[in-house]
């Protein structure tokens, strides 16, 4: 048995990803420096991120429910013309 979990292939780019994690801190980044994020630690969030013809990430969305996620990564691959599947990397994690 093995604790190791299969991931599923990365589609060719460019293509919308759902990911996830508990937030320990968080720090924006701008020009001139870093601005704390007023986010509860502890709690988990979800992200979806376009990855770009030339491997660019752009984060598109986040928030706390898994369904948003799913609908707002559904939608953003509708309207950015992406012909990839959304590459979901959280379904079947506990939340």
């Amino acid at each position: 048995m093995t604790n190791i979990y299969q991931f599923p292939r990365r589609p060719a780019l460019p293509f919308i990803e759902i990911d996830g994690g508990v937030i320990h801190s968080a720090v924006r980044t701008m020009r001139v420096g870093g601005v704390e994020v007023p986010y509860d630690a502890g709690t988990y969030r979800f992200f979806v991120t376009l990855i770009a013809g030339d491997g660019t990430e752009v984060g598109l969305w986040h928030g706390s429910d898994y369904e948003d996620a799913v609908r707002q990564a559904e939608e953003f691959r509708i309207e950015l013309q992406v012909s990839a599947e959304v590459l979901d990397r959280v379904a079947g994690w506990p939340q």
